[in-house]
C-alpha cells in the first residue's frame, strides 16, 4: 500500500523569518543555472507581494 505523503509547504517570506545562523546551499547540479537582473527581479517583486 502506498504512504500518504504530505509536504509541508511554506511562503518564501517564511524563509526570510528564519534565524540569522540558517545556511542555504544550492546543489551543484542547479549551480550552473544563472539568472538575469530580470529575473531577479521578477523574484523580488513576489517576495514583496507576499
Amino acid at each position: 500500500m502506498a504512504k500518504s505523503i504530505e509536504p509541508k509547504l511554506r511562503k518564501i517570506g517564511d524563509y526570510l523569518k528564519l534565524e540569522e545562523s540558517t545556511v542555504f546551499t544550492i546543489p551543484e547540479y542547479q549551480c550552473a543555472y544563472s539568472w538575469k537582473i530580470s529575473n531577479c527581479d521578477k523574484l523580488w517583486q513576489d517576495i514583496l507581494i507576499l
